[in-house]
């Protein structure tokens, strides 16, 4: 079988990598990147402010969904 390409690194990924240094011991920790984007995206449908609106988790299983409400 061929080797795996889940071990690969795409060029276009973001990688965060944080050092912990701990009582003289050091340890790397690979990091998610996590986006927080807020806009009125309604096209001026929508009156409250985006204060009081609900926020929306979007992940890739249900991105499309979300783009079309």
């Amino acid at each position: 079988m061929a080797d795996t390409f889940q071990n690969e690194v795409p060029r276009a990924r973001i990688n965060l990598k944080l050092s912990l240094h701990t009582g003289g011991a050091q340890k790397k920790v690979e990091l998610p990147l996590k986006l927080l984007t807020i806009g009125d995206f309604s096209h001026g449908k929508e009156n409250r402010p985006l204060s009081e609106r609900e926020k929306i988790n979007v992940n890739k299983n249900n991105f499309n969904s979300v783009l079309s409400e």
